[in-house]
């Protein structure tokens, strides 16, 4: 039928589009539609979901409506009664902060480019999972490693400038990296200490605390590092790729395996005789380097974007002053008006409420859109004159009618 096909066109999906489900359960949650990841040459929305296109930068409208102050506004304008819902009207009121389309686009391909480094890292349980129902075989941590030993019963000192000391809380619990901004070395003789450096490839786990099960892949660049008493050391038998078993401890069957055995009446703790009891599936040892350094690669790249945005914070705050609010703001002279004193018909000039601050208004007043009370008494203006409000004036409410 020619003018259904019309009417559905108009929410066709073959170019870059957002999807914002309108009524039920899935208010709230953001698609970005990419034309090339449907299954059809041509596609059109189903009901209960609202299509919109950019006027200019998709990726950076769609990061932008996952913002915690877009949907704020959305569940505001999200009917109460029934199942929830909201229309087209509520959702154009809705007010978004947007730079120039130069900005929109930079920022739109940042995140473009995070957002799918964070899938492909995602994806990694998916792959080890379709993996392992093919031809991997399955092996015990304690048939892929040929020892299991416990770190130095020792305290930490000052950095001797070579002699390094990993702890628990040496080992950063999203990168799985050795912290090295605040080195130590072991407060003991290294003399008879040989066993406890570690070598290419060693695997460190957690065995106690909060962090039990966080490893740790020692790597030539990190140095001259000896191992603490609360981690077990694994070394890895060369028929195995190290890699590929430390990959192993950052997937999803990991985690479940730790918090089932790691249960103690009381610290959660995990001895090398648990550990060696966790089963990993394993193709031959090509393919696990392969694996193992296809994961790595893409860990260093996550970690990249991670300190960028660091460097990012790092940069504003050195770069920036310090000021206190009596230096960049004016105190204008406020009134003490109660509502007795204020009418909600007709006046000389529209009054704030420090009430309706704190119960009414949102982080943004637009006078000429709120029922604001007014000053009927000509005189009571006259006194406060040099206190009218201005574009971009900034209101605290000092007082509350109640504890809340």
């Amino acid at each position: 039928d020619e003018s259904a096909f019309k009417y559905l066109w108009r929410v066709n999906l073959n170019e870059e589009c957002i999807v914002l489900p309108n009524i039920g359960a899935n208010i709230g949650e953001v698609y970005f539609v990419e034309p090339s990841g449907l299954p059809y040459d041509n596609n059109v929305l189903g009901p209960n979901a609202i299509l919109l296109k950019a006027n200019e930068d998709t990726y950076f409208a769609f990061t932008a409506l996952n913002n915690l102050t877009f949907q704020k506004q959305l569940f505001e304008n999200v009917g109460s009664s029934g199942q929830p819902k909201f229309n087209k009207t509520e959702l154009k009121s809705i007010q978004l902060y947007m730079p120039q389309n130069e900005e929109q686009e930079k920022i739109g391909q940042y995140f473009r480019d995070l957002d799918h480094l964070i899938t492909l890292h995602q994806r990694k349980n998916i792959y080890f999972y379709e993996k392992v129902t093919l031809v991997w075989e399955q092996r015990k941590l304690g048939e892929i490693a040929f020892s299991f030993e416990y770190g130095l019963n020792a305290a930490a000192k000052e950095y001797d400038g070579e002699n390094k000391y990993i702890r628990i809380t040496d080992i950063d619990n999203n990168t799985h990296e050795f912290l090295t901004y605040n080195l130590t070395s072991p407060d003991i003789d290294l003399t008879d200490a040989e066993n406890y450096k570690l070598a290419e490839g060693d695997i460190l786990l957690a065995r106690t605390g909060a962090s039990v099960g966080k490893s740790y892949i020692y790597r030539d660049s990190d140095g001259l590092v000896y191992y603490a008493g609360f981690l077990i050391r694994a070394r890895i038998r060369e028929e195995y790729d190290a890699e590929f078993v430390f990959q192993s401890t950052l997937t999803d069957k990991y985690n479940k395996y730790i918090a089932v055995t790691s249960q103690r009446s009381g610290q959660p703790g995990m001895n090398a005789q648990e550990y060696s009891e966790f089963e990993i599936r394993v193709p031959e040892k090509e393919e696990q380097t392969k694996i193992g350094t296809y994961f790595r690669i893409l860990d260093h790249l996550i970690t990249l974007h991670q300190c960028k945005c660091h460097l990012l914070h790092k940069l504003l705050h050195n770069d920036w002053e310090q000021r206190k609010l009596g230096d960049v703001l004016v105190s204008l002279q406020n009134n003490t008006l109660s509502r007795a004193d204020l009418s909600n018909e007709a006046g000389v000039a529209k009054n704030v409420h420090y009430g309706d601050v704190l119960i009414k208004f949102g982080e943004v007043l637009d006078v000429s859109k709120e029922q604001l009370p007014m000053i009927s008494d000509e005189s009571i203006l006259t006194k406060y004159k040099t206190s009218f409000l201005q574009n971009g004036d900034v209101i605290i409410a000092d007082t509350a009618e109640d504890t809340t």
